[in-house]
């Protein structure tokens, strides 16, 4: 079955990918030359290209996301606006320009990756932590508009993954989780053994 995985050229991107074609799944990778996934019209449009390519999606997983520091002192708003475009707007988005195929097909998956952060906020971050909280309601919302229609939707709140430009951006972790660890998470939610979860919001922060 077929899965898309937005943000697919970033730091966990690349690995889900990979792990998930191991597993036999047929994975669009979409990035930013696909659409602009801020756009609701231009993402319909590409989504429109690949169901008559591949046929219809059965998974969305949107990794696309976004980190600035910043206290609400330190925070512009143009870095706010910024946060809620790359960390919200493009999971709504996402999955308002899937939803037809999925309610249409009744089947379908809505994987979506919030934060620690978003749980246990600890400040230095407002925007980002805010924009993370407001994902894991949207999907808590989206969750209940959709059960009893073959459609899950659930969300992942890893500590700090473990990229380059992880590394590079946040203070250092004593909790680094490791992309391929998340590809496993991601794959086991699109089976259908994972039917039965939803509206989950799944801490990824080790043992």
């Amino acid at each position: 079955m077929n899965v898309i995985v937005t943000g697919a050229s970033g730091g966990t991107g690349p690995q889900v990918v990979e792990t998930l074609r191991e597993k036999g799944w047929t994975v669009i990778p979409a990035t930013r030359e696909d659409a602009d996934f801020r756009d609701l019209s231009a993402v319909e449009g590409w989504l429109k290209e690949v169901a008559a390519a591949y046929g219809p999606p059965f998974g969305l997983v949107h990794l696309i996301g976004g980190y600035r520091s910043g206290s609400l002192d330190e925070t512009s708003p143009d870095l706010w606006e910024t946060m809620v475009a790359v960390n919200l707007t493009t999971a709504f988005v996402a999955s308002k320009a899937v939803l037809p195929y999925f309610l249409r097909e009744r089947k379908g998956r809505i994987i979506l990756v919030a934060a620690q952060a978003a749980l246990r906020p600890k400040g230095g971050a407002i925007a980002y932590q805010t924009a993370k909280a407001a994902l894991w309601s949207f999907a808590q919302h989206l969750a209940e508009e959709v059960r009893g229609k073959g459609i899950t939707v659930n969300v992942l709140a890893p500590a700090t993954i473990d990229t380059p430009a992880n590394r590079k951006a946040m203070e250092p972790s004593r909790r680094w989780v490791h992309p391929r660890q998340v590809a496993e998470v991601i794959h086991w939610l699109l089976s259908p053994e994972a039917a039965i979860v939803q509206g989950a919001l799944l801490p990824l922060d080790g043992a």
